[in-house]
């Protein structure tokens, strides 16, 4: 694998729900992960879109949660070739750059939650819980 490998948290434990976080600046998806970890969620860091799209081919995982803006595949771009793949679990998309037509193509590619940077982490957890409860009674 390249340098750009996956950081893995809290992985392992086989009832927690798995949140992977597409997010390239490194403080933020830091405090993401020490977050996510301490409310119970596994937890795996991808830097980019397409370091994102290998991980879920490679694991399962229950919840997306991806920056808009990235170098190499941005969010919404991740999100459409999530989609063309097949994959149907929620999406939480975070953005300190978000415009109508952003939220309005997040919209058509089924995302769950639209958040805006910066934000509460008591936020983010509410629209994770809802993602998951929606996810789970989409799948039934």
């Amino acid at each position: 694998m390249g340098s750009k490998r996956a950081v893995e948290e809290g992985i392992s434990a086989g009832s927690r729900k798995r949140i992977l976080v597409v997010e390239d600046e490194k403080d933020f998806s830091e405090t993401l992960r020490r977050t996510l970890t301490r409310e119970g969620y596994g937890v795996r860091i991808a830097r980019s879109g397409v370091e994102a799209l290998e991980a879920i081919e490679q694991e399962r995982y229950d919840l997306i949660i991806t920056d808009l803006v990235m170098p190499d595949m941005g969010g919404l771009r991740f999100v459409e070739e999530l989609r063309r793949r097949g994959f149907r679990l929620p999406v939480i998309v975070i953005t300190g750059y978000g415009d109508r037509q952003s939220y309005d193509q997040a919209s058509k590619l089924m995302v769950s939650e639209f958040l805006n940077k910066p934000l509460a982490m008591a936020n983010l957890i509410q629209a994770i819980q809802r993602a998951l409860e929606l996810g789970r009674k989409d799948l039934e």
